[in-house]
């Protein structure tokens, strides 16, 4: 309650979610103006579980949502709607009648493996969709390796120099729910889910290192034998880049390869191409970026669509059918070292995509390629990390999304970053002014990777050796 000579507003809670059961009262609080996001809590706290006898022993931490935008910490109510009425042009006196807030549970993070390798990890990817245990890694000792809990399966070596990025080819990821009878996937850490570490998958990948090729492999999980398809260190390496290759991903249908080099081109081959032989050559070379191509996505839902980003700071849009560059996304000359798309809507049958990108002024911008101005591209900038973001991931996973699971469409506000400062971040796009989460005891030094397995699962890699899994939850 507002104190006499205190502004204050008339307020009403509501919820989304089934935690906890029960919920606010509908009628209006009075709060003052000056109340900050512990106020909040502690005010739904008081009326959810007041004297109850199953009142939890600690306080339930909860989020609020304003005018769909989240209340951040440490900024009081009355500041909060100041800034969202001079963003919405409104006058500055105008106040709402009432204040309608959503309440959530905060989310939570629960930590999972810790796979140590001889180097730096540059490259993590989850073939298997909601399992965050099974995970493939390129590092800097040359080396990817296939990793179930914390057993390393297999370890493929033919590159002659660090291993920047691995991806492995959707249509041939074949899972086997079956452990080994050597028993090496029941070498977990305590605490974690059991059938995630004993699951495992056939599947193919590729890799790119800093000596300029990029390798196929086959990862049998009967066998648990780790295989090249075919060397390109010669030929094919020679052929598409002339310098370190930094990035590789592949189209939604497996058809092709895109690949990003510090020669300032990044190349598209068919893997069907890739695999036949040393003799391939690549459908088209672009070299519109003046500097090195650090990154390279696909698009979330065309696969002949094609993002590219590096040390110029600029986002290049291509058609890869009619080998073109359709236009460039522009939010300033910091380099960008990630960069990751998904569909604008709640499902992949959206129209539109959203394109994330982490740069080296330590910020995170989102951008909007249907924008025809470069000053509209950037729709909005997250702040918060202290160094170089290397890494950035919308928490979406197609196969979720077409298996219609829980919390698929939910999770498409969320998005994960992972920063030299040894800090992976959870941000929602309701969020602009701070993080849901930041997790800054993962890892020990500089993050160089994060990749969403799904279910709200992480992994990343860094600078410490380690690759590390984490859960992000609500009650």
């Amino acid at each position: 309650t507002a104190e006499a000579g205190e502004r204050s507003i008339a307020a009403t809670f509501f919820t989304r979610h089934a935690y906890p059961p029960q919920q606010m009262p509908t009628t209006a609080f009075t709060i003052p103006t000056s109340t900050l996001l512990e106020g909040l809590n502690a005010l739904v706290n008081d009326v959810l579980f007041g004297d109850a006898a199953d009142k939890p022993s600690e306080a339930v931490p909860f989020d609020f949502i304003i005018n769909d935008e989240y209340l951040p910490n440490r900024t009081s109510l009355d500041t909060f709607l100041r800034r969202q009425r001079r963003r919405l042009g409104l006058p500055a006196g105008q106040q709402e009648e009432i204040l309608h807030v959503e309440y959530l549970p905060a989310f939570q993070a629960q930590e999972g493996a810790k796979l140590p390798h001889d180097d730096w990890i540059a490259s993590v990817r989850a073939p298997i969709p909601g399992n965050a245990e099974f995970l493939v890694t390129g590092a800097y000792d040359h080396a990817v390796r296939v990793w179930s809990g914390e057993a390393c399966l297999a370890v493929g070596t033919g590159h002659a120099e660090a291993v920047k990025a691995v991806m492995y080819v959707p249509g041939t990821v074949q899972t086997v729910d079956a452990a080994p009878a050597d028993g090496s996937a029941r070498r977990r850490r305590r605490g974690r889910d059991a059938g995630d570490a004993q699951q495992r998958a056939s599947f193919d990948m590729v890799s790119a290192s800093k000596d300029g090729t990029i390798r196929a492999w086959r990862f049998d999980a009967n066998t648990s034998k780790l295989e090249p398809l075919v060397s390109t260190a010669n030929a094919l390496g020679a052929t598409m880049h002339t310098d370190a290759v930094d990035t590789v991903d592949v189209s939604a249908d497996g058809q092709l390869i895109a690949t990003g080099s510090w020669d300032c081109t990044s190349c598209i081959i068919r893997y069907d191409e890739l695999i036949g032989g040393e003799t391939a050559k690549p459908l088209y070379t672009f070299n519109d970026h003046a500097r090195a191509v650090l990154k390279v996505r696909f698009s979330a839902q065309n696969a002949a669509q094609l993002y590219t980003t590096g040390l110029d700071g600029s986002i290049k849009m291509w058609d890869v059918e009619k080998g073109m560059m359709q236009g460039t996304l522009s939010g300033g000359s910091h380099a960008a070292h990630g960069l990751a798309v998904r569909p604008a809507g709640a499902t992949s049958h959206a129209t539109s995509e959203l394109v994330l990108a982490g740069h080296t002024d330590n910020r995170i911008r989102l951008y909007d390629p249907r924008s025809s101005s470069k000053d509209k591209s950037v729709l909005k900038v997250w702040v918060g990390h202290r160094q170089w973001v290397y890494g950035v991931e919308w928490l979406w996973r197609a196969e979720e999304d077409a298996a219609g699971a829980v919390g698929a469409s939910s999770s498409t506000t969320l998005m994960a970053s992972a920063s030299e400062d040894a800090t992976l971040r959870v941000w929602d796009l309701r969020a602009t002014a701070s993080p849901l989460l930041t997790l800054d005891a993962l890892h020990t030094d500089g993050i160089l990777d994060v990749t969403y397995a799904g279910s709200m699962k992480l992994a990343s890699g860094g600078k410490d050796n380690r690759t590390k899994s984490v859960s992000i939850e609500q009650p």
